[in-house]
């Protein structure tokens, strides 16, 4: 158990009988006003979106399980498949975890996968996703339009800058599908 004023991104906590995954945590009050943490989280597995308001002093039940490190394999509508890389067992993840982040799976591509009671629950997942741009339109400079939509080399859609073009390496978030930044090219020009 923990105080709520000591939640942190990425905790996986048990409220009720179910998981949750943190995804922001923030203090806030005044000397006249009640001080409160209020945290934005995910249900495991559901993937469903809430937020709560706790008492500083309120306790938590942190629970972040220990992780294996696994490779995935493959996907279908309804699960995500990864390969244990120490017992080499294949195991399946519910699509709802991941929300976007499936998108952005590559095979062999290898994760720390959480487990809690035995079972998969969370993937820790990079907050940046390198991809190449495969198809770009010709920036258009009749101040219409700060973006444009290109394609990346996973066959995704996402707006982008205009200034970005075919061949660019660009970050993403995986989480929300939305341009950060352009890439600096790997060492060995990949």
């Amino acid at each position: 158990m923990k105080e709520a004023a000591k939640i942190q991104v990425g905790n996986i906590i048990l409220i009720h009988n179910e998981l949750y995954k943190v995804l922001s945590a923030s203090f806030s009050g005044t000397a006249k006003a009640e001080k409160q943490v209020k945290v934005s989280m995910k249900s495991i597995p559901e993937g469903k979106f809430q937020e709560k308001v706790f008492h500083p002093d309120e306790k938590v039940e942190d629970i972040t399980p220990p992780h294996k490190k696994a490779q995935y394999t493959y996907s279908d509508n309804e699960n995500i498949y990864f390969m244990d890389d120490e017992t080499f067992e294949q195991f399946a993840m519910p699509r709802g975890i991941f929300g976007n982040r499936s998108l952005f799976l590559k095979e062999g591509d290898s994760f720390n996968v959480r487990f809690f009671n035995d079972a998969p629950v969370d993937i820790d997942f990079p907050s940046r996703i390198k991809l190449k741009v495969s198809q770009a339109p010709q920036a258009i400079h009749d101040g219409s339009s700060v973006y444009k939509k290109v394609r990346l080399e996973n066959g995704i859609e996402i707006d982008v800058p205009q200034f970005i073009k075919e061949g660019d390496l660009i970050e993403i978030d995986p989480e929300t599908t939305q341009y950060i930044d352009r890439a600096k090219a790997e060492e060995g020009g990949k």
